[in-house]
């Protein structure tokens, strides 16, 4: 099976995204949104308050236990230059922080977009943002942070259905959607376009 890249994968779907942007700019009331400053890089960073949920049967640690990866999109704005993230925070209903239990570290994100396959690096995000950038429903154990492109994060704002890989060296963890929509993540394509005075009614600051 190929594996396409970030920018070979935006051109193969340009129709899609074309679409994207008019189902953006028709949407109604925007997900609220959370913008901070890191006083020490002077890099603006933008994400949206939920992540999508997705989960993974773990049956083998205790009945009904599961394994959850919560991903949303991040925006950094240095001076204007933007690069874009998804950032993955690793959650479950066991204590995966113990070492007898504690799963392979994961190396890249491999996402499924209308049957193609996308591959990126993963990176462990351990610069302390990590930990505070979304708000979840359980603690999270451990942040990765994949780089990609805004088309990206649009193509999987209008994917059906959300499927993705946690690929480790020998092992790989395959999760689904369990709760949330990936479709509220066009609003951080919105968000470039926006103007400052009219960020307050759907944005926080932290």
């Amino acid at each position: 099976m190929t594996n396409y890249s970030v920018s070979a994968l935006a051109r193969r779907f340009a129709p899609v995204l074309l679409a994207s942007m008019l189902m953006a700019g028709c949407a109604g009331k925007s997900p609220l949104m959370s913008e901070r400053l890191d006083e020490r890089t002077g890099v603006t960073i933008t994400a949206l308050d939920l992540p999508v949920t997705l989960a993974r049967e773990a049956p083998d640690l205790a009945y009904s236990s599961r394994d959850y990866a919560f991903v949303g999109p991040v925006e950094f704005n240095r001076m204007g230059q933007r690069s874009y993230y998804l950032w993955i925070g690793m959650a479950s209903t066991v204590d995966r922080s113990r070492t007898r239990e504690a799963p392979p570290a994961p190396v890249a994100l491999s996402i499924l977009v209308a049957g193609v396959p996308l591959v990126v690096e993963l990176e462990e995000w351990n610069d302390g943002r990590g930990q505070t950038l979304y708000q979840t429903n359980l603690p999270v154990y451990a942040t990765y942070r994949a780089a990609v492109s805004l088309d990206i994060i649009k193509l999987l704002a209008n994917a059906e259905t959300l499927r993705i890989g946690l690929e480790g060296a020998a092992e790989s963890w395959h999760y689904s959607i369990w709760s949330g929509t990936s479709q509220e993540w066009l609003a951080l394509a919105d968000w470039e376009s926006t103007l400052p005075e009219n960020r307050e009614a759907y944005s926080r600051r932290r």
